[in-house]
C-alpha cells in the first residue's frame, strides 16, 4: 500500500492549526493512501558519523511544519519532503524571501534588514537609523523576520516608536519596510499548487492596516488580473514551491506588489470562500509527481 507521512510541529497545540494536515490525510485515504500525521518529535533523528532516525514507513513526505533541520535530514536520508526544505526555508524568513525574489522583475515594497546583534544592550548606530530614515518615509512597517498571522507586524509613525520597535526587536530578526497605503487593510491571496493558479481571495480589514485573517480580516472570494496571477506563479518557481500562498499588495493603479510568500499557508478560510477543494488539487499533484 502507499505510504506517507504528514509532518506536523510538535509544540502548536491550536486545533486551528490541524486542519490542513487532518484534510490531506482524508484526501490520500480517498485514493488509496495511508497518511500518517507525526510530530517531529517522534522522528528521533540522531547524527553521529551517518544519520539514524526511528524507523518509518513512508513513501514521501508531506510538511506542514517549518523545522528546517528536520526536514533537511529526511532529505539527507533520501525522503522526497513536499514543500522541501529550502524553499520553507527561503519563505519562512520575510527578507531572505526579498533577496531570493529581487532582481527578478517582480516588485516589492522597499525593505531593510535589521542587523544581526549578540547584546541586547547595544544601539543600532546613528549612521545606520539615518539610512532607513532616509529611504524610507514614515509611516513605515516594522515586522520580525519570522512569524504568520500578522504577528509582531507594527505600524511605525515616528523616530521614536521606530527606536522602540528595534530596542525591543534588537535580539531578534527583523525587518523594516515601506509603507504600501493604497493597499491598507486589504491584500490579494494566491494559492498556487505546481506552479499552476488555483484561486484567490481578498482580504480586507477596516479596523487595521493588517488584512491577515488572524488579525481580524475577513476574506471574499476574488478574481485578480493576470498581472496578478502572474507574479504569483512566477514567484512560486524562483522559490520551487509545490504548494504555496502568495500575498500580494495593492500598488497605485492597482499594480500588484508582492509582500509574502508562505509555504505553509493556511487553507482552511480559503476553502469555506472560493468552494475550492484545495486539499484534493495538492494531493493528486503530488501523488502524480512522486508516482
Amino acid at each position: 500500500m502507499k505510504k506517507c507521512l504528514i509532518v506536523v510541529n510538535s509544540y502548536n497545540k491550536l486545533p486551528s492549526y490541524f486542519y490542513e494536515a487532518e484534510r490531506l490525510q482524508e484526501e490520500f485515504s480517498l485514493l488509496g493512501v495511508e497518511a500518517k500525521i507525526v510530530k517531529t518529535e517522534e522522528l528521533h533523528i540522531l547524527i553521529s558519523s551517518d544519520i539514524k532516525i526511528k524507523p518509518i514507513e513512508a513513501d514521501f513526505i508531506v510538511s506542514f511544519d517549518k523545522d528546517i533541520l528536520i526536514l533537511k535530514a529526511l532529505e539527507k536520508l533520501g525522503y522526497k519532503v513536499f514543500n522541501n526544505a529550502t524553499s520553507i526555508e527561503n519563505c519562512d524568513n520575510k527578507f531572505l524571501t526579498h533577496i531570493v525574489l529581487s532582481n527578478e522583475g517582480i516588485d516589492m515594497p522597499k525593505t531593510i534588514p535589521g542587523l544581526l546583534c549578540y547584546s541586547g544592550d547595544k544601539k543600532v548606530s546613528d549612521e545606520y537609523f539615518d539610512f532607513i530614515q532616509k529611504s524610507l518615509q514614515y509611516p513605515l512597517i516594522f515586522k520580525e523576520c519570522y512569524g504568520s498571522l500578522g504577528k509582531n507586524v507594527y505600524m511605525v509613525n515616528d523616530e521614536t516608536e521606530l527606536k522602540e520597535c528595534i530596542e525591543k526587536f534588537n535580539k531578534g530578526s527583523y525587518l523594516v519596510q515601506e509603507y504600501v497605503e493604497s493597499s491598507r487593510g486589504r491584500d490579494c491571496r494566491i494559492i498556487v499548487i505546481g506552479h499552476k493558479y488555483i484561486a484567490s481571495m481578498i482580504r480586507e480589514n477596516d479596523h487595521d492596516f493588517r488584512s491577515n485573517i488572524g488579525a481580524g480580516g475577513i476574506g471574499r472570494k476574488f478574481d485578480p488580473t493576470q498581472e496578478f496571477i502572474e507574479v504569483a506563479i512566477k514567484s512560486s518557481k524562483i522559490l520551487n514551491l509545490d504548494y504555496c500562498g502568495i500575498d500580494i499588495l495593492f500598488g497605485k493603479d492597482n499594480k500588484p506588489i508582492l509582500c509574502e510568500v508562505n509555504s505553509n499557508a493556511f487553507f482552511k478560510e480559503f476553502e469555506r470562500i472560493t468552494a475550492i477543494n484545495v486539499a484534493k488539487i495538492y494531493v493528486e499533484y503530488i501523488l502524480n509527481k512522486v508516482y
